[in-house]
């Protein structure tokens, strides 16, 4: 590969598109020179954290994104692996000025594969890798999901219940209409929120509580309530303690 005439396509791309800014030539150039150190071989194993170093990128998110802007000016091809003992690689589009394409050419397409969004890769033993020309942000996604992170469900909303529908489950758990209608009007008046504080989601859980708590809190018969002074009725007060 000429890779004088390489660059010189390369610049040509980079100069004369204005999305591409110096923060994108900085991360090609780091990996043209990884590239060349490799002898321009294809596919091109990277280290996220090196290259991120000699482009002098701080920020994970600008990388992607960078990364993502190349690959959609056909100046690379990203190829993740979604193995952490593999890692990734980057497949180097190989630039000429020739109006034909050389039989060099690294990444050929029909029109066909440009519909459907897909790019057969040649390497130097006419071996064929077939890659879906997937948005960095979905690789992500995916990398995500191998990795066992489980998908967030969607959070349902509270209705806040009638008296009638109160009152039918307190007298199902052998309690009064009475406990009902104090349970109803202590959370209708607080807007159903739980300790004053979070919304309630479950007002079935939130009446079994307190059922149970009532319960604990009846006074029984023939016991004192805690808390009260009791004391005789001919109870002597000349008496000392």
């Amino acid at each position: 590969m000429n890779f004088i005439n390489h660059l010189n396509e390369a610049f040509k791309i980079l100069d004369h598109t204005e999305e591409l800014k110096p923060v994108h030539i900085a991360l090609y150039m780091a990996l043209f020179r990884h590239w060349n150190k490799n002898r321009f071989k294809n596919p091109l194993g990277i280290i996220r954290d090196d290259l991120m170093e000699k482009a002098k990128i701080n920020s994970i998110t600008t990388y992607y994104k960078v990364m993502k802007d190349l690959q959609r000016h056909r100046l690379l091809t990203y190829l993740p692996s979604y193995n952490p003992y593999t890692g990734t690689s980057i497949f180097m589009q190989v630039l000429t000025s020739n109006k034909k394409k050389s039989a060099t050419s690294s990444i050929r397409k029909s029109k066909n594969d440009e519909q459907n969004g897909e790019v057969y890769i040649y390497n130097k033993n006419n071996k064929t890798y077939k890659h879906n020309n997937i948005s960095i942000e979905d690789n992500l996604k995916k990398n995500a999901s191998k990795k066992g992170k489980p998908e967030t469900a969607p959070r349902k909303i509270f209705v806040a219940p009638t008296l009638d529908e109160i009152a039918l489950f307190f007298i199902e758990k052998n309690n009064s209409k009475e406990e009902a209608e104090r349970f109803y009007n202590y959370y209708s008046s607080n807007g159903w929120l739980v300790g004053g504080k979070t919304q309630m989601k479950d007002w079935h859980a939130s009446a079994r509580n307190w059922i149970l708590n009532s319960v604990d809190y009846r006074p029984k018969d023939n016991k004192p309530r805690a808390g009260h002074l009791h004391v005789k009725t001919d109870k002597d007060y000349s008496e000392p303690l």
